[in-house]
């Protein structure tokens, strides 16, 4: 038998393999329920600006859309005034004469964002072109798309110049007054707002301006780089107190844009101290989340600077000339794990204590001092709500706000710690009490202003969300 076999074997049987058909997607309605939103469709807006006073007919069932009749009872005409409407002009005001009487007529077209539907026989304010105002009505009105945000193009023909007589009627006729806000269609807003709103939108954007720039002059030190705690003393002597929860969280929530002086506040390394990667009150009202109160410190005071001589890092507190450090009286929230370094915890001891709940019966440790500058604020009620304007700073030893924001306990709130509870909740910030705060603010004690002027700047940036 030879060791190598010369003959070939026959090939093995394929085995049929049958191929998967896959169907094509299957689309079994004919209508896209997709929602295309304003946003998508500003950039199909062309045309210049033209800034006017829109009086938009409020209809009902039983009424027809009609041009401006001046003698006509103001309950029988009624139009929703839209003051600063923003159209984009796509033909130009025209001027053509007729031949028979040689009367002049001034027409033209533009397209209106969505938010406001123009009627057949608005009328609208605007520069006529020669420095008066001249008197518009629209005799035709379409809309754009089939979306639920679609522009409309309209045209419109000039009836007159703006007389008292026709400033009068239609001053009569208004029944409802608004702003068109072009920024709120962005963010997905309703642009067109009451004109109150208008208002206090616009005495908010101030006040935040007004509260930062003012507070950069008071409380930003050029010799630390820092914002320092006003009046803080040891034995008379004038000590700066340094807060490393307050400055990181007050760096977060702005930008340099905001004001010049922002990029030159140093945030002073706290690192080795695993006590300031805790939650408190800063993370809990920049996050929004109630809920994070029960895994924050409530009560603080304040170091010596010699607790944080582990290593010299960059921009160290030991280092930076900072005297006293705000640093939490309770024991450490966090929960440590094999490998995570506690040594560098300046005032707690470094063993684990297992089985022990969070904040209760543990080891407290005692500062080196307290805050200074406590001075009470009127606790008389003002306007019409009956709580005190805010408490003082570190109210019942509690850090920077009282027991009664922690505890979640309405009885004690001021009017500053209501704001902040109603912001948490996710309600409507009363923007009226808001903006006497802010009003008022410039009249608190300076540690009162240090603390709570940051807080303020956070609720209007939140209050304006509500539009």
């Amino acid at each position: 038998m030879p060791i190598l076999d010369s003959k070939q074997g026959l090939p093995p049987k394929a085995v049929p393999v049958e191929p998967i058909a896959v169907a094509p997607e299957v689309r079994n309605q004919v209508v896209d329920s997709r929602y295309i939103p304003q946003t998508a469709l500003l950039t199909h807006v062309e045309g210049a600006s033209w800034t006017v006073d829109y009086y938009n007919q409020v209809l009902d069932l039983d009424n027809e859309t009609s041009d401006l009749q001046l003698t006509q009872k103001p309950i029988y005409q009624q139009y929703k005034l839209i003051r600063h409407l923003e159209l984009k002009v796509t033909t130009p005001l025209s001027y053509q004469q007729q031949d028979a009487d040689r009367n002049t007529i001034i027409t033209g077209s533009a397209t209106v964002y969505g938010g406001t539907k123009p009627n057949q026989g608005d009328i609208f304010l605007a520069d006529a072109g020669d420095g008066q105002v001249g008197v518009f009505t629209v005799i035709r009105s379409e809309k754009k798309a089939v979306f639920k945000d679609a522009v409309y193009a309209i045209d419109y023909v000039m009836r007159d110049y703006l007389t008292k007589q026709y400033k009068d009627d239609l001053a009569r006729k208004v029944v409802k007054d608004t702003t068109f806000v072009r920024d709120f269609i962005y963010y997905g807003q309703n642009p067109v707002i009451a004109t109150s709103e208008f208002e206090q939108i616009a005495e908010l954007n101030r006040g935040y301006k007004k509260l930062l720039n003012l507070y950069l002059v008071d409380f930003y030190n050029t010799e630390y780089a820092t914002l320092i705690l006003p009046d803080q003393d040891v034995d008379g002597i004038p000590t700066p107190t340094y807060d490393p929860f307050f400055v990181t969280a007050f760096l977060s929530t702005l930008d340099n844009s905001d004001n010049n002086t922002i990029m030159k506040i140093k945030a002073l390394n706290t690192d080795r101290s695993i006590r300031y990667k805790e939650n408190n009150l800063w993370t809990c009202l920049i996050a929004g989340d109630p809920d994070m109160l029960d895994l924050c410190f409530q009560t603080a005071g304040v170091v010596s600077y010699r607790q944080f001589d582990e290593s010299p890092l960059f921009d160290g507190i030991y280092y930076s000339g900072v005297q006293q450090v705000v640093f939490p009286t309770e024991r450490s929230s966090l929960i440590h794990v094999d490998g995570q370094e506690q040594y560098n915890d300046p005032l707690v001891p470094g063993r684990l204590l297992g089985g022990k709940t969070r904040f209760n019966d543990l080891r407290r440790v005692l500062v080196q001092g307290e805050m200074k500058g406590f001075h009470t604020a009127s606790e008389e009620a003002v306007g019409v709500a009956a709580l005190p304007d805010i408490h003082r700073v570190n109210k019942n030893d509690y850090y920077v706000l009282s027991d009664a924001f922690y505890e979640n306990n309405p009885e004690g709130f001021s009017k500053l710690e209501k704001l902040l509870w109603d912001m948490l909740q996710g309600e409507a910030i009363d923007k009226t009490v808001l903006l006497y705060l802010v009003r008022t603010s410039k009249n608190w004690s300076n540690l009162e202003r240090f603390y709570y002027v940051p807080m303020l700047m956070i609720l209007i940036k939140v209050g304006l969300r509500d539009y």
